[in-house]
């Protein structure tokens, strides 16, 4: 390790007490109000209380076990339902996927019929009833193939700095 660095990063433990405090007093002077961005799954944000800005949130699992539908529900709840800005950068689905999973959730119209073209009457009535409400929702998709982590942590600094991103 280099010994040329005057940086210093670290403090000790006694002088971020304070400032962690005043975060404590700050929570509870809300009186249980969630104070990060809603997930959407009531059981999870009463235990963390919503996701919070500068936490790295990993969602592991074995390949098809619903991740990218996770992580597509915890965007619809910040950006649909609760108007937060939020951007997706998708490396396996193209923009299109994205939308049709979003407006298949939203609308509660099986993802089999719109990509097999069975869609009822009833389905293209409550697609189109949903359909004003997810367009118009603060929702940003990346779908550009072969993204750096740079890269993503580029475009996600000009969005916050545009649309004051939330998640």
């Amino acid at each position: 390790v280099t010994e040329q660095r005057t940086s210093e990063d670290y403090l000790p433990l006694g002088d971020i007490m304070e400032g962690a405090l005043d975060e404590i007093e700050a929570i509870g002077s809300r009186s249980g109000e969630m104070t990060g961005v809603p997930t959407g799954f009531t059981d999870l944000d009463s235990l963390t209380n919503g996701l919070h800005p500068g936490q790295m949130i990993v969602i592991a699992a074995r390949p098809a076990m619903g991740k990218s539908t996770l992580a597509l529900d915890f965007a619809r709840a910040a950006s649909i339902k609760h108007n937060l800005p939020s951007v997706i950068f998708s490396l396996e689905m193209g923009r299109n996927e994205i939308a049709m999973r979003l407006l298949s959730a939203e609308a509660r119209v099986a993802l089999h019929h719109m990509r097999s073209g069975t869609m009822t009457d009833e389905d293209w009535t409550r697609l189109a009833r949903r359909m004003p409400e997810v367009s118009s929702a603060p929702l940003f998709i990346d779908d550009s193939p072969n993204l750096s982590m740079m890269e993503i942590r580029a475009k996600c600094r000009r969005l916050k700095q545009r649309n004051d991103i939330k998640l």
